[in-house]
């Protein structure tokens, strides 16, 4: 196990990842019978809420800025991009800035390039036939800029992303979430199941995943602001990572 600094970079931060893997499996199937060739899968269905919460933020522009977030929303950001390939000679460590809170990671995750707005990223290898790797992000948005956002938020969120074969909202059965105590600090986990895909009017691709994809995630809400990582990926691939995952939570610690 590596002992990890997880870092805050409260001037360069301004969005919440909210992208993550689309994977390309096989699309599922309906009805009784099997067909020779499958529809696609149905797009993900927003509420009049989440559409009306859509519209405040994007305007006449179509796109979202801070200054048109709804309230308790953290910032999001544009990435919805597959996991990176490190170039030649490239370091996947963080610049250096003030510690938050450190985390072993497990051995097995290999360290990536950041994207634009996570400070660390981790490649989770693909577990049976799942065709691509899991994509562990970690993140601080700090409150004294007003990115922190309100815990529950990124928790609804986070649960939104993912949809049901018909493309409805999932049921509460595939998703859970729990209050730990881990080294002094509050932590609170989330694992979703579903079909996952993220909108572009909230920062993602607007593709949705062909199999059943899984989130594993924890935030820790500290006074100065929310850290957090968000770990998506095929759900045998991430149900394969669950203990590596649920030791990274334990080893949560203070610098």
């Amino acid at each position: 196990m590596r002992n990890i600094v997880v870092v805050g970079c409260a001037t360069c931060l301004t969005a919440l990842f909210l992208g993550g893997l689309a994977g390309c499996g096989q699309k599922p199937e309906t009805g009784s019978g099997k067909t020779g060739a499958q529809s696609a899968a149905p797009p993900a269905t927003q509420s009049a809420a989440d559409l009306a919460a859509v519209k405040r933020m994007t305007g006449a522009a179509g796109s979202p800025t801070a200054d048109k977030l709804p309230p308790g929303h953290p910032a999001v950001d544009g990435s919805g991009m597959p996991p990176a390939t490190m170039p030649p000679g490239q370091s996947a460590e963080p610049a250096a800035v003030p510690e938050i809170l450190k985390f072993d990671a497990p051995a097995t995750w290999k360290a990536q390039p950041p994207s634009t707005m996570s400070l660390q990223r981790y490649a989770i290898p693909k577990a049976g036939d799942d065709p691509t790797d899991g994509d562990a992000r970690v993140f601080f948005f700090s409150n004294s800029e007003g990115r922190g956002g309100q815990l529950d938020a990124i928790v609804a969120m986070w649960i939104a992303q993912f949809t049901d074969a018909n493309g409805q909202a999932v049921p509460a059965s595939a998703s859970r979430t729990e209050t730990v105590e881990v080294g002094g600090l509050k932590a609170t986990t989330v694992d979703v199941t579903g079909y996952f895909g993220v909108s572009p009017a909230m920062g993602g691709s607007g593709k949705r995943s062909d199999t059943e994809h899984k989130l594993l995630g924890v935030i820790v809400a500290l006074p100065e602001g929310n850290w957090m990582i968000k770990a998506v990926g095929p759900k045998a691939t991430m149900e394969a990572a669950r203990g590596d995952f649920e030791a990274l939570v334990k080893s949560l610690r203070k610098p």
